[in-house]
Formats: C-alpha cells, structure tokens, sequence
C-alpha cells in the first residue's frame, strides 16, 4: 500500500519523533548526539526549519520543528541518513539505524505547543538521565533556562512568548520558564501525546479551522463522528479526556438535574451521555475506558454513546449544549492548571497564525 503524503506546508509547526531500530540504542555517545545536532543545525542554516525545542535520548529523539518550505520529509530524511551513515562508518557496521520513517504530527495551537514543550522537556527526566529538565545537556530546556549563550541554530521566540509578561515584571528567567511550563506534565497529558504519535496520519480535520468554525459545522463534524464511530476504534485525541470532564462536570454542578430527554420510554439525565460522547469524540477514549470513568462497564460506555448520537440528531436543545461544550474545548476555554494551581497549559488553545 502507497505511504499517505505527510500533512505539511510552508510555516507549518510539527512534533516529530523517531527512534532505534528494535529500540536499539542510536546515540551511543555525547559525540553522537553533537553531531545529531549539527545536522540539524544545518537544516536550519539552509532554512529548511526552525528547532524551537527538543530532546535527544539514547534510543530515541522529539523535535518542535517548524517547516519553512514545505518539505519536511526530505529535510529530516537527509538529516537522518546523514547521521547513519557517520555512525556505520564509526562503529564499522551497516544496515538502518531508525525503525523507518520519522513520526510527524501537526501542532495546530498555543495550547498544544506549551503541552509539547513540557512533554519534550520531561523525557529527559521520566528517563531518569536527569533530576530535572535544565540539568540535561542534550534538551532545549537547559539553554532556554540557564544563562547560557543561545545557539543561533535554537529559535527561542515561540518557546519564550508565554515567559514575556512574567519577564517584563523582574521574575528571573529561570522561575518564569518553570512557571510557564511546570515540570512534571500530568500522566494524561502524556498520553494525549503519544497517542497522537500513535496515528501521525490520522488528522481528518485543521484544528484550527474547527476550533473557531460556525456552531452549525462543528454540529455536522460531531454528527458525523458520531455515525461513524462503531464501539471498536477510537479517533485521534483532540482535547484532553480531564479537561473534557472537568468542563462537564462543571455545568452538571450549576445544573445538577434539570436537563432530560425524552425521546425513549423514560426520562434520561443527560449529563453522563454528553461526558461519553464528548469523550468519544474529542479526546478518543476507548468504550472501556468511559465506562471505567463513569462506572457503568464497556456495555453502558456504549448505551450512553448510542444516547449522544439519538439526541445529536433529535433533541435541539441537547444538540446547542454539547456543541457550544465542544467548541468551548477545542478553543481552549477551560482554564487547564496543575496540581499547584498555577496556570499550565491547555490540550489546545488559541490556533496558531
């Protein structure tokens, strides 16, 4: 089967990652992983990209990289082949290095960029090579944070624009970086972004196109998401499943049991419907994971889906509340904050221009 083109134009942002063949081991060195970063700092030279973040591990790297000309694939083929053929004629061995072709997903908002940043920062650190961020030599975060000379080949513009108001008002740049991307992304963020890695192909939508679309295309979009969804596959993660719940449970505390729907034989409480279908449609949780969430088992998760796909097509007023709910997640409206309090990062946000 022919490989599916890779999402991307001129000035289009992409996380991309790739690893060992096997997972094995592709940075053996600190001499590797400077050359790694040479070559990409060569792409960046020949403004091919931009490299706003990243981490390199023994068996794998991430990368926040812009594409500048549309050609991401070429670029990021030529940097690995280049960097495989230097390490087959330093170690005296042939054949691949890399599983194959790189892993690339669209990032489509600030609220995506700052998970990301988070989440590439935190590899170093979930690895265990390093007590924090900062402390790791071959991650962006230790030269946006410390004092050190910024390497022209390292973009420092998107990563910094959350730190601005905090730096303006005298917080060292230190606290204000840890402020703005809290150490420690919660473990469901973390999914969110590998699954995402999961199904680098799999993205039927701009995001930013949905997040700001008329009430009526967001309604068709949901509907047909609903239709198509069968029990069995979930889609691609859009928003996070704790904001979605979060949101949602904060509309069922300001009314707690006076929206129904009677379309069946019986009155329904609809809140636990919306929370499945919104969970199934815009985080792409599995059946068994709603039904573990709302406590009713795979086969209720299902019954309450089938609910959100009766009343999408029936009951207006059902139809104008779950569809302002999504529109207010795919903008970023809820408030996203960390187990301090303090403001973190939003699964998605305002699109990017």
């Amino acid at each position: 089967m022919p490989r599916r083109p890779r999402v991307d134009r001129p000035g289009r942002l992409h996380h991309v990652m790739n690893r060992g063949i096997a997972r094995r081991t592709v940075f053996e060195s600190r001499r590797d992983k400077r050359v790694f970063l040479a070559l990409l700092a060569r792409a960046v030279r020949e403004r091919r990209i931009e490299l706003h973040a990243f981490v390199l591990l023994s068996t794998h790297f991430h990368l926040l990289v812009r594409s500048l000309d549309g050609n991401l694939s070429e670029t990021l083929r030529r940097v690995q082949n280049v960097y495989v053929r230097w390490f087959n004629r330093t170690r005296r061995r042939d054949g691949p290095l890399f599983r194959g072709r790189f892993r690339s997903v669209p990032v489509d908002s600030a609220g995506h960029v700052r998970t990301l940043v988070r989440y590439i920062d935190d590899n170093a650190v979930e690895a265990g090579l390093a007590p924090v961020a900062a402390a790791y030599d071959f991650g962006s975060a230790v030269r946006h944070v410390a004092g050190l000379p910024r390497p022209r080949w390292l973009h420092r513009d998107l990563v910094d624009g959350p730190l601005l108001p905090l730096l303006a008002a005298g917080v060292p740049r230190a606290e204000a970086y840890a402020r703005a991307y809290p150490s420690r992304l919660p473990a469901d963020a973390r999914r969110w972004v590998e699954r995402r890695l999961l199904h680098p192909h799999r993205t039927p939508i701009a995001l930013e196109d949905l997040a700001t679309a008329a009430g009526s295309r967001v309604f068709a979009w949901m509907r047909r998401k609903a239709r198509l969804a069968d029990g069995t596959r979930p889609g691609l993660p859009l928003v996070r499943a704790e904001s979605v719940a979060r949101l949602v449970n904060e509309h069922r505390a300001r009314a707690p049991g006076g929206w129904i729907h009677a379309g069946g034989q019986r009155p329904i409480a609809l809140w636990d419907v919306a929370l499945a279908g919104l969970l199934r449609s815009l985080a792409g949780e599995t059946l068994v994971a709603i039904g573990r969430r709302l406590g009713t088992g795979r086969d209720g998760a299902r019954r309450l889906h089938l609910e959100h796909r009766d009343a999408l097509e029936h009951d207006v007023g059902y139809r104008g509340v779950v569809v302002e709910l999504a529109r207010r997640l795919l903008r970023g409206a809820d408030d996203d904050r960390d187990a301090s309090g303090n403001a973190s990062c939003h699964e998605v946000g305002a699109p990017l221009s």
